[in-house]
């Protein structure tokens, strides 16, 4: 491939569209134009970044779709690529349309995608295909709750069917302190299940699939914990491990999945068994960390979505803490305390590229 790739962002406001973007500019000859609903996008501020367009209010998906067809023609765009869940929804959705524009990347059905992020849907869908998941059971208002709830081995987790991050979880240590609370809180019903807690060691599975087969994976495991309750490792190691890919491929396959996912998982490394505890059907906050291992997803997923023979990825295991809160306490340590190795950490791609942290640590300064 001889000639640059122009690659459209259409969510350049989502959480994680930065990491993408460093992802993106890092690839050879790729020019990256970012589409955003707000102009506080921090994307916008990456360098090598071609463009950055704010997306107007618009009546409907009709009107989007028209200013993508004159983006794609204005600037000459070779594929459209998406970093969220409501984003790739749109893709999913719209992908007749789209295509008639240029590629698109590779994105679930819609109907996979709404397992993925339901969290009740997701257990059920686990439950009746021998998915090795936790036990889980919907928070309802009908009387069979109790039972349900006590059918479960604690400790128990109370988590919202919708997030990530582990925002809104919450553990309890027996059923009668859930059932408690859940007595005094009267949470809405269907929007929150009850799951098992699943011990073990906190690990990832990251996978670009079409039609259900898995192209290119890296598979992560917790060095160190997050410094939220519930968040993931701020330090992992990127590692290839047959056994952690095995039940992941299987579940892509029965989902006939395709595009990215970063599935969790709980590694028991003495009995050799893997929990599959969710899917996040989109880019994830560890980005980096597969980058910094040799593996550049998002630039694979367009080459992939363009009908471009993939490249053997020149992988390396490696160790990378990308959490800014444990970077910074890291450094901050006595020098013989210290466990953060800057090459392979966060820092690696904000030292040569910081505007879009100074511009976030200003905006928190200043509170705007």
């Amino acid at each position: 491939m001889k000639a640059p790739i122009s690659v459209l962002m259409v969510d350049g406001q989502a959480p994680y569209a930065l990491v993408v973007a460093r992802c993106l500019v890092r690839a050879p000859r790729v020019r990256l134009h970012v589409l955003s609903l707000t102009d506080r996008a921090l994307a916008r501020h990456v360098r090598r970044v071609s463009s950055f367009e704010l997306m107007p209010e618009l009546p409907d998906d009709g009107a989007r779709l028209n200013l993508l067809e004159k983006m794609v023609r204005g600037k000459g765009i070779d594929v459209i690529l998406a970093s969220s869940e409501d984003a790739i929804d749109f893709i999913s959705a719209h992908r007749a349309a789209l295509s008639r524009m240029c590629a698109t990347v590779a994105t679930p059905g819609r109907k996979e995608l709404a397992i993925a992020r339901d969290k009740g849907l997701f257990s059920c869908y686990a439950a009746d295909n021998a998915i090795v998941h936790p036990a889980t059971c919907l928070v309802t208002d009908g009387p069979e709750l109790e039972s349900a709830v006590k059918a479960l081995k604690p400790p128990l987790l109370l988590k919202p069917v919708v997030g990530f991050g582990g925002d809104g979880v919450a553990r309890f240590s027996g059923h009668e302190d859930l059932l408690k609370h859940l007595r005094v809180a009267r949470l809405p019903e269907n929007r929150f299940v009850v799951q098992s807690f699943a011990g073990g060691r906190d690990g990832g599975c990251n996978v670009l699939c079409r039609d259900g087969k898995v192209l290119v994976s890296t598979v992560q495991k917790g060095v160190v914990r997050s410094p939220d309750a519930f968040g993931s490792p701020s330090c992992v190691d990127v590692v290839r491990d047959e056994e952690v890919l095995a039940p992941v491929a299987l579940l892509m396959k029965s989902l006939k999945w395709s595009g990215v996912a970063n599935v969790d998982v709980k590694l028991n490394e003495r009995e050799h068994s893997v929990t599959v505890l969710e899917i996040n059907p989109r880019y994830w906050g560890s980005l980096l960390a597969s980058l910094f291992a040799g593996v550049n997803f998002p630039y694979l997923a367009c080459l992939e979505g363009m009908g471009i023979p993939l490249p053997d990825p020149e992988f390396r295991p490696v160790r990378f803490t990308w959490h800014k809160r444990r970077i910074i306490a890291g450094l901050l340590a006595p020098r013989g305390a210290q466990q953060i190795e800057p090459r392979g950490s966060l820092l690696r791609y904000i030292i040569p590229d910081p505007f879009p942290e100074l511009i976030e640590f200003g905006r928190r300064v200043l509170r705007r």
